[in-house]
């Protein structure tokens, strides 16, 4: 038992660690277009690429996203 909880709490640990990198490049990408598209910021850095960010995501999640629901928990599913 001692160990599924150590498993889950470390699971959990690296899921809100990539979770806050995830926000940390939507932020910077955000911050840089209004840099772009404001003065002063405009003036010197117009004509600049954007700065592209790729977010991880999965089918999965998309479809969790679109319906609302993600009925499908069951931790121990077997792969097909």
């Amino acid at each position: 038992m001692k160990l599924y909880e150590k498993v889950s709490n470390s699971i959990e640990a690296q899921r809100e660690t990539f979770k806050r990198d995830q926000k940390k490049l939507i932020d910077l990408a955000q911050e840089h277009k209004t840099l772009c598209q404001t003065a002063p910021g405009s003036f010197f850095l117009s004509g600049r690429p954007m700065v592209e960010i790729k977010i991880v995501t999965s089918s999965k999640t998309e479809k969790a996203f679109e319906t609302g629901k993600d009925d499908d928990t069951d931790v121990f599913q077997k792969k097909k």
